[in-house]
């Protein structure tokens, strides 16, 4: 019955919640929402000096406030479907930010990732229940159905020649590069182990799946990932900006593309995927 209750009260706050996101930077902030609860899926926020919030809370892939609280744990709930109750407030620019949800309890909370071991490329990850696993030799392939191609494929191999340009990120304290596409709506992100061992990790978004659920399931396993072998050593750097991008991966079920003068000599060839190399 409690389930019942509080599936229905979400089913009345969304619409609200979303229209007052939909809403932000349009002018004079609307009224806050009366609740005295909101639930979601957890996530930590950027750090910020110019607004309030430690964490934000979303449903269906929309963000619908910051999050705070001097008496709950946040972290420890973060990529959790959790309900909290407390009281809405303004932040610090109410016409432009979304407003502050100022949590005094949690009244539910639903696991919906599990500690998934890869042996095959030596990494431990958070990955959604519902994600079905694939493996090869080789590669791990992530499904959300059996008889659909893979959202998530990951792979780890030597790749002394690779040199792509992308965006500079962190994964596990590694150095990366992440790659997006936006034709294909497809990510792609290269982390160096060590020496010429790199570990890639690509994203791929079917048309009928809502994108904002999945980037955000991907986001959170990027930042759960763990590399079991802690023993290699970095000697090489990724280049980012400009450069040669032999050796950035292509095909897949994004059907990713190479620039002119490369062609994509695939290597894999269950899933289709290979590398762009000169003509």
């Amino acid at each position: 019955m409690n389930k019942t209750r509080i599936f229905l009260a979400s089913i009345v706050i969304l619409p609200s919640l979303v229209f007052l996101s939909s809403c932000i930077g349009n002018g004079n902030p609307l009224p806050l929402p009366e609740e005295n609860s909101i639930d979601g899926v957890l996530h930590s926020a950027e750090i910020s000096l110019l607004r309030r919030g430690t964490h934000v809370i979303s449903k269906q892939g929309v963000d619908i406030a910051y999050i705070e609280s001097s008496t709950v744990n946040l972290r420890s709930f973060e990529g959790q479907q959790v309900t909290l109750s407390g009281s809405y407030q303004y932040n610090t620019e109410p016409a432009k930010q979304l407003p502050v949800f100022v949590a005094v309890d949690v009244t539910e909370s639903e696991v919906r990732t599990t500690e998934t071991v890869l042996p095959e490329i030596d990494i431990t990850v958070e990955i959604p229940h519902s994600w079905i696993r694939k493996s090869t030799p080789s590669m791990v392939h992530f499904h959300l159905d059996e008889n659909e191609d893979p959202i998530v494929t990951l792979y780890r191999k030597d790749q002394p020649d690779l040199k792509v340009e992308g965006v500079s990120i962190v994964v596990d304290g590694k150095p990366a590069i992440r790659i997006s596409d936006e034709q294909s709506d497809s990510q792609i992100v290269h982390v160096l182990v060590g020496n010429d061992d790199v570990l890639t990790l690509m994203l791929f978004i079917p048309e009928d799946q809502g994108s904002n659920s999945l980037r955000e399931d991907w986001l959170y396993l990027l930042s759960t990932l763990v590399f079991d072998d802690k023993d290699s050593s970095l000697s090489n750097s990724v280049s980012s900006g400009s450069g040669s991008i032999n050796g950035m991966p292509c095909g897949g079920p994004a059907g990713i593309l190479c620039p002119d003068g490369k062609y994509c000599d695939i290597y894999d060839i269950e899933s289709d995927i290979g590398r762009c190399v000169s003509l």
